[in-house]
């Protein structure tokens, strides 16, 4: 009786675990707990509540870098604005592609040591974290590298869906840091 007990009370204590387990699994990759979008004591609205700038408003509105893929010659982004909508968009691709020259972005920090700059670099924007499984991205930001001449720094052309709007300096400085 006393040994089924004890196995009942490990069942119990895995099944438990294995609960919480999935529960932290959910709101590491959601950011918020199921059917409390739109609550947070903040009154933001839904969506907004993602795991980079959840409780923290001080990120509200400041563009994240949330993964990347590169193959050599085309390094992917995914970025979130961490707002609830893009006003001007001109004007945040730059941003963006400031922050990416800068390597200013708070989640994700490339490395300088890895050699050849890449040809471009795919940005899609989400507006959260939340919306970027099953949702088209917002925008499209392409940086498209320009052939530099002996004395020049590497540059990019920057790309609003497909639109010229400007130039961004190398993201690697000439010091290598």
């Amino acid at each position: 009786m006393l040994k089924r007990n004890k196995m009942k009370n490990k069942a119990i204590l895995l099944v438990s675990l294995l609960t919480v387990s999935a529960l932290i699994f959910f709101l590491i990759c959601h950011g918020s707990p199921p059917g409390s979008e739109g609550a947070s004591a903040g009154g933001s609205p839904p969506g907004l509540e993602s795991a980079s700038s959840a409780g923290n408003p001080s990120e509200q509105g400041v563009p994240d870098a949330v993964s990347s893929d590169s193959d050599g010659s085309v390094c992917r982004l995914t970025v979130v604005a961490n707002a609830p909508s893009i006003e001007d968009r001109d004007e945040f691709a730059c941003r963006v592609a400031r922050m990416y020259a800068e390597n200013d972005f708070r989640t994700i920090r490339f490395s300088t040591d890895a050699g050849e700059l890449p040809g471009e670099i795919d940005i899609r924007v989400y507006l959260s974290r939340d919306r970027i499984r099953g949702c088209e991205p917002v925008m499209r930001i392409l940086l498209e590298r320009v052939p530099e001449q002996a004395d020049e720094a590497a540059c990019y052309c920057i790309f609003v869906d497909g639109r010229d709007i400007g130039r961004v300096g190398t993201l690697y400085p000439a010091d290598g840091g």
